[in-house]
Protein backbone atom coordinates (compact mmCIF):
# COMPACT_ATOMS: atom_id res chain seq x y z
CA UNK A 1 0.00 0.00 0.00
CA UNK A 2 1.26 3.94 -0.64
CA UNK A 3 0.00 6.35 1.96
CA UNK A 4 1.18 9.73 0.64
CA UNK A 5 2.71 12.65 2.44
CA UNK A 6 -0.79 14.29 2.94
CA UNK A 7 -2.07 11.16 5.05
CA UNK A 8 -2.21 12.97 8.52
CA UNK A 9 -4.42 10.04 10.67
CA UNK A 10 -5.02 6.43 9.85
CA UNK A 11 -7.81 5.34 11.88
CA UNK A 12 -7.59 1.97 14.09
CA UNK A 13 -7.62 -1.39 12.39
CA UNK A 14 -7.38 0.03 9.25
CA UNK A 15 -5.12 -2.37 7.11
CA UNK A 16 -6.15 -5.55 10.41
CA UNK A 17 -5.66 -8.51 9.46
CA UNK A 18 -3.97 -8.11 5.66
CA UNK A 19 -1.90 -10.85 6.29
CA UNK A 20 -0.97 -10.25 2.69
CA UNK A 21 0.62 -7.03 3.38
CA UNK A 22 4.30 -6.81 2.42
CA UNK A 23 5.36 -3.60 1.93
CA UNK A 24 3.58 -0.18 3.24
CA UNK A 25 5.44 2.45 0.93
CA UNK A 26 4.72 5.90 3.68
CA UNK A 27 5.74 9.65 2.57
CA UNK A 28 4.60 11.08 5.68
CA UNK A 29 8.14 12.80 7.20
CA UNK A 30 7.14 12.67 10.91
CA UNK A 31 5.19 9.49 11.84
CA UNK A 32 1.46 9.65 12.67
CA UNK A 33 0.86 8.13 15.71
CA UNK A 34 -1.08 4.52 15.53
CA UNK A 35 -2.77 2.10 17.48
CA UNK A 36 -1.31 -1.67 17.51
CA UNK A 37 -3.94 -2.84 15.56
CA UNK A 38 -3.42 -0.71 12.50
CA UNK A 39 -1.15 -2.91 10.70
CA UNK A 40 -0.98 -6.45 12.52
CA UNK A 41 1.05 -8.17 9.89
CA UNK A 42 3.81 -5.67 10.23
CA UNK A 43 6.26 -7.76 11.70
CA UNK A 44 6.16 -9.33 8.32
CA UNK A 45 6.62 -6.32 5.89
CA UNK A 46 9.18 -3.92 4.98
CA UNK A 47 8.57 -0.02 5.59
CA UNK A 48 9.39 2.25 2.78
CA UNK A 49 10.01 6.02 4.42
CA UNK A 50 11.19 9.22 3.00
CA UNK A 51 15.23 9.36 2.92
CA UNK A 52 16.05 11.25 6.49
CA UNK A 53 13.36 10.02 8.93
CA UNK A 54 14.08 6.52 9.20
CA UNK A 55 15.01 7.38 13.00
CA UNK A 56 11.82 9.10 13.48
CA UNK A 57 10.02 5.62 12.22
CA UNK A 58 12.47 3.65 13.85
CA UNK A 59 11.56 5.43 17.48
CA UNK A 60 8.09 5.06 16.80
CA UNK A 61 5.41 2.96 18.65
CA UNK A 62 4.00 0.38 16.55
CA UNK A 63 5.86 1.23 13.06
CA UNK A 64 9.29 0.38 14.76
CA UNK A 65 7.69 -3.43 14.90
CA UNK A 66 7.88 -3.82 10.85
CA UNK A 67 10.43 -6.25 9.94
CA UNK A 68 12.70 -4.07 8.04
CA UNK A 69 12.82 0.06 7.65
CA UNK A 70 14.41 1.22 4.40
CA UNK A 71 14.77 4.91 3.39
CA UNK A 72 13.85 6.19 -0.24
CA UNK A 73 14.96 8.64 -2.36
CA UNK A 74 13.67 9.80 -5.77
CA UNK A 75 16.50 10.45 -8.23
CA UNK A 76 14.36 11.62 -11.13
CA UNK A 77 14.41 15.69 -11.53
CA UNK A 78 11.68 17.13 -12.67
CA UNK A 79 8.98 14.01 -12.04
CA UNK A 80 6.10 16.00 -12.11
CA UNK A 81 6.98 18.18 -15.35
CA UNK A 82 6.32 21.61 -14.42
CA UNK A 83 10.00 23.04 -14.93
CA UNK A 84 11.92 22.79 -18.18
CA UNK A 85 14.29 20.00 -17.22
CA UNK A 86 14.35 17.49 -19.27
CA UNK A 87 17.85 15.66 -18.15
CA UNK A 88 15.87 12.48 -17.43
CA UNK A 89 13.62 12.59 -20.27
CA UNK A 90 14.34 11.13 -23.94
CA UNK A 91 12.66 10.05 -26.65
CA UNK A 92 13.28 8.73 -30.37
CA UNK A 93 10.38 8.59 -32.74
CA UNK A 94 11.44 7.04 -35.35
CA UNK A 95 14.21 4.55 -35.31
CA UNK A 96 14.46 3.19 -38.95
CA UNK A 97 14.80 6.82 -40.36
CA UNK A 98 18.02 7.18 -38.17
CA UNK A 99 16.37 9.75 -35.74
CA UNK A 100 18.93 10.77 -32.73
CA UNK A 101 17.54 10.63 -29.54
CA UNK A 102 16.25 13.71 -28.08
CA UNK A 103 14.73 15.37 -25.12
CA UNK A 104 11.51 14.50 -24.68
CA UNK A 105 8.46 17.02 -25.79
CA UNK A 106 6.87 18.54 -22.50
CA UNK A 107 3.17 19.69 -23.88
CA UNK A 108 1.35 22.29 -21.99
CA UNK A 109 -2.59 20.70 -20.59
CA UNK A 110 -1.14 16.80 -21.83
CA UNK A 111 -0.67 15.50 -18.28
CA UNK A 112 -3.29 14.70 -15.51
CA UNK A 113 -5.59 17.44 -14.85
CA UNK A 114 -4.44 19.61 -17.34
CA UNK A 115 -1.02 20.20 -16.01
CA UNK A 116 2.50 19.20 -18.24
CA UNK A 117 2.60 16.15 -19.36
CA UNK A 118 5.16 14.39 -21.76
CA UNK A 119 3.13 13.53 -25.14
CA UNK A 120 5.02 11.09 -28.03
CA UNK A 121 4.16 9.85 -31.07
CA UNK A 122 4.56 6.62 -32.05
CA UNK A 123 5.24 5.49 -36.12
CA UNK A 124 2.27 3.63 -38.16
CA UNK A 125 2.87 0.31 -38.86
CA UNK A 126 6.42 -0.58 -37.28
CA UNK A 127 8.52 -3.40 -38.26
CA UNK A 128 9.96 -3.96 -34.67
CA UNK A 129 8.83 -3.00 -31.32
CA UNK A 130 11.74 -0.63 -30.43
CA UNK A 131 10.84 1.93 -33.80
CA UNK A 132 9.56 4.56 -31.45
CA UNK A 133 11.39 4.70 -27.39
CA UNK A 134 10.51 6.67 -24.75
CA UNK A 135 13.39 7.15 -22.44
CA UNK A 136 13.97 7.34 -18.28
CA UNK A 137 17.79 8.40 -18.17
CA UNK A 138 18.51 8.51 -14.59
CA UNK A 139 21.34 10.88 -13.00
CA UNK A 140 23.55 7.92 -11.98
CA UNK A 141 24.37 4.50 -13.02
CA UNK A 142 22.58 1.14 -11.10
CA UNK A 143 24.60 -1.23 -9.78
CA UNK A 144 23.36 -4.87 -9.31
CA UNK A 145 21.67 -5.24 -6.27
CA UNK A 146 19.82 -1.88 -6.06
CA UNK A 147 16.15 -1.51 -4.98
CA UNK A 148 13.86 0.36 -6.82
CA UNK A 149 10.04 1.72 -6.93
CA UNK A 150 9.02 3.39 -10.38
CA UNK A 151 5.76 4.91 -10.77
CA UNK A 152 3.97 7.50 -13.19
CA UNK A 153 0.64 7.91 -14.45
CA UNK A 154 -0.07 7.78 -18.06
CA UNK A 155 -2.31 6.99 -21.10
CA UNK A 156 -2.68 6.72 -24.75
CA UNK A 157 -4.82 7.67 -27.83
CA UNK A 158 -5.26 3.90 -28.17
CA UNK A 159 -4.84 0.20 -25.98
CA UNK A 160 -1.41 -0.76 -26.08
CA UNK A 161 0.72 -3.27 -24.49
CA UNK A 162 4.57 -1.79 -24.47
CA UNK A 163 7.53 -3.47 -23.22
CA UNK A 164 10.91 -2.27 -21.65
CA UNK A 165 14.60 -2.70 -21.85
CA UNK A 166 17.48 -1.82 -19.74
CA UNK A 167 20.29 0.47 -21.34
CA UNK A 168 23.04 2.28 -20.37
CA UNK A 169 22.91 5.35 -22.37
CA UNK A 170 19.60 5.76 -24.12
CA UNK A 171 20.16 3.49 -27.70
CA UNK A 172 22.31 2.24 -25.92
CA UNK A 173 20.93 -1.31 -25.17
CA UNK A 174 21.74 -3.98 -22.09
CA UNK A 175 19.27 -6.68 -21.87
CA UNK A 176 15.57 -7.18 -22.87
CA UNK A 177 13.95 -6.61 -19.80
CA UNK A 178 13.93 -3.42 -17.74
CA UNK A 179 10.33 -3.60 -15.94
CA UNK A 180 8.61 -5.34 -17.41
CA UNK A 181 5.20 -4.74 -19.57
CA UNK A 182 3.44 -1.24 -19.69
CA UNK A 183 -0.28 -1.34 -20.41
CA UNK A 184 -1.68 1.92 -21.68
CA UNK A 185 -5.41 2.74 -21.91
CA UNK A 186 -7.30 5.35 -23.30
CA UNK A 187 -7.86 7.11 -19.53
CA UNK A 188 -5.28 7.92 -17.31
CA UNK A 189 -3.66 5.06 -15.39
CA UNK A 190 -1.35 4.73 -12.50
CA UNK A 191 2.26 2.32 -13.11
CA UNK A 192 3.69 1.41 -10.20
CA UNK A 193 6.90 -1.64 -10.08
CA UNK A 194 9.10 -2.41 -7.89
CA UNK A 195 11.87 -5.03 -7.72
CA UNK A 196 15.70 -5.39 -7.39
CA UNK A 197 18.43 -4.48 -10.42
CA UNK A 198 19.83 -7.77 -11.48
CA UNK A 199 23.62 -8.71 -12.88
CA UNK A 200 21.85 -9.30 -16.28
CA UNK A 201 20.20 -5.54 -16.38
CA UNK A 202 23.41 -3.75 -15.03
CA UNK A 203 26.75 -5.54 -15.91
CA UNK A 204 29.63 -4.34 -13.48
CA UNK A 205 31.06 -3.56 -16.75
CA UNK A 206 27.88 -1.68 -18.55
CA UNK A 207 25.84 -0.58 -15.45
CA UNK A 208 22.48 0.27 -16.08
CA UNK A 209 21.17 4.22 -16.57
CA UNK A 210 18.42 4.21 -18.55
CA UNK A 211 14.66 2.19 -19.17
CA UNK A 212 13.98 2.13 -22.59
CA UNK A 213 10.26 1.91 -23.16
CA UNK A 214 9.02 0.27 -26.76
CA UNK A 215 6.37 1.95 -27.96
CA UNK A 216 4.78 0.25 -30.57
CA UNK A 217 2.72 -1.62 -28.84
CA UNK A 218 -0.11 -1.31 -31.69
CA UNK A 219 0.34 -2.00 -35.63
CA UNK A 220 -1.38 2.10 -35.95
CA UNK A 221 0.18 5.26 -35.05
CA UNK A 222 -0.31 6.10 -31.16
CA UNK A 223 0.00 8.98 -28.99
CA UNK A 224 1.47 8.21 -25.49
CA UNK A 225 1.25 10.60 -22.55
CA UNK A 226 3.46 10.20 -19.23
CA UNK A 227 3.96 12.45 -15.86
CA UNK A 228 4.35 12.15 -12.48
CA UNK A 229 7.70 9.88 -12.89
CA UNK A 230 9.48 8.72 -10.14
CA UNK A 231 12.36 6.48 -9.73
CA UNK A 232 12.68 5.53 -6.10
CA UNK A 233 16.34 3.84 -4.48
CA UNK A 234 16.51 2.37 -1.36
CA UNK A 235 19.79 3.96 0.36
CA UNK A 236 20.82 0.99 1.96
CA UNK A 237 20.97 -0.90 -1.27
CA UNK A 238 22.89 1.53 -3.05
CA UNK A 239 25.99 1.35 -2.65
CA UNK A 240 28.31 3.71 -4.84
CA UNK A 241 30.36 6.21 -2.75
CA UNK A 242 31.63 9.10 -3.91
CA UNK A 243 35.48 9.81 -4.34
CA UNK A 244 36.47 12.95 -2.61
CA UNK A 245 39.94 14.62 -3.28
CA UNK A 246 39.93 16.81 -0.17
CA UNK A 247 39.45 14.79 3.84
CA UNK A 248 37.69 18.00 4.86
CA UNK A 249 35.21 18.38 2.46
CA UNK A 250 34.31 14.36 2.65
CA UNK A 251 34.03 14.81 6.63
CA UNK A 252 31.49 18.04 6.27
CA UNK A 253 29.25 15.82 3.81
CA UNK A 254 29.57 12.79 5.54
CA UNK A 255 28.49 14.69 9.16
CA UNK A 256 25.87 15.95 7.76
CA UNK A 257 24.59 13.86 4.46
CA UNK A 258 25.37 9.89 5.00
CA UNK A 259 21.98 9.13 5.91
CA UNK A 260 22.60 5.09 6.36
CA UNK A 261 25.71 6.05 8.35
CA UNK A 262 28.38 4.36 6.77
CA UNK A 263 31.09 6.36 6.75
CA UNK A 264 30.51 6.91 2.98
CA UNK A 265 28.51 9.82 1.00
CA UNK A 266 26.58 7.42 -2.15
CA UNK A 267 25.55 9.12 -5.05
CA UNK A 268 22.10 8.65 -4.16
CA UNK A 269 22.53 10.26 -0.91
CA UNK A 270 24.04 13.24 -2.32
CA UNK A 271 20.79 13.37 -5.50
CA UNK A 272 19.19 13.77 -1.55
CA UNK A 273 20.79 16.84 -0.80
CA UNK A 274 18.33 20.06 -1.71
CA UNK A 275 20.18 22.46 -0.06
CA UNK A 276 23.57 23.14 1.64
CA UNK A 277 22.31 25.36 4.34
CA UNK A 278 25.75 26.94 6.42
CA UNK A 279 27.73 23.21 6.10
CA UNK A 280 30.42 24.62 4.60
CA UNK A 281 30.60 28.26 6.63
CA UNK A 282 34.03 28.99 8.08
CA UNK A 283 35.84 26.03 7.02
CA UNK A 284 39.17 26.89 5.49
Amino acid sequence: ITLPASVSAIGDEAFGNCSALTSVYCYMETPPAITENVFTNRANATLCVPAGSKSAYEAADYWKEFKEIVELVNIVKNSDLESEDLSCFFSRENYFENEDVVPATIVEGAGVDGSRGIVIQSVDNPSESWATQFFIRLPQTLPAGTKYRLSFDCKASQTATCSTEAHQEPGDYIHWVAIGNVNFASDWQHFESTGVISEEQSPTDKPMRTIAFNLTGTTTATTYYLDNIVFEIDLQSYKYPITFADAKVKAICVENWDTDKDGELGEAEAAAVTSLGDAFTDNK
